[in-house]
């Protein structure tokens, strides 16, 4: 499965040695003591699905492609853990529901936890966020 998620993510050789990284990107490391802190550096890709994938996306029988509207809740069950569907809606205020079989959440790394927190529909404390743990241990990126 790995190959087929490489060939459609078209992420490449997996370096993630961080003076490799750096040196590709011209930029320098922090000048931190190695023994004190570790430096972790992960690969940003920046393919566009909507570009790369337009035709396919059209064509498909078993995905809709929504332009131009913001998710603004994910809608869970309340008689279980399910997702029933999510609300988008647009600049000009139009509003609509959509249900899938399979949602995935791939936003960022504030936006993911941001509308799980504004997702409490049925959750108070946001969605998935019984413990409190929702958004923290969040580390930016240095560049």
């Amino acid at each position: 499965m790995g190959n087929y998620w490489d060939k459609v993510l078209k992420l490449g050789a997996y370096d993630y040695d961080p003076e490799t990284i750096s040196t590709k990107l011209n930029k320098r490391l922090f000048p931190f003591n190695p023994e004190k802190v570790e430096t972790i550096i992960s690969i940003y890709n920046p393919l566009r699905f909507g570009r790369e994938y337009k035709e396919e996306f059209q064509s498909s029988k078993n995905c809709n492609v929504y332009l131009h509207g913001n998710l603004t809740n994910i809608n869970r069950s309340p008689h279980n853990s399910y997702i029933e569907s999510v609300t988008i809606r647009t600049l000009n205020n139009k509003r609509f529901s959509v249900r899938a079989k399979h949602y995935v959440m791939a936003l960022s790394g504030f936006e993911n936890p941001r509308l799980m927190l504004i997702s409490n529909d049925i959750e108070p404390r946001g969605l998935g966020n019984g413990n409190d743990l929702v958004g923290r241990y969040f580390m930016e990126h240095i560049w």
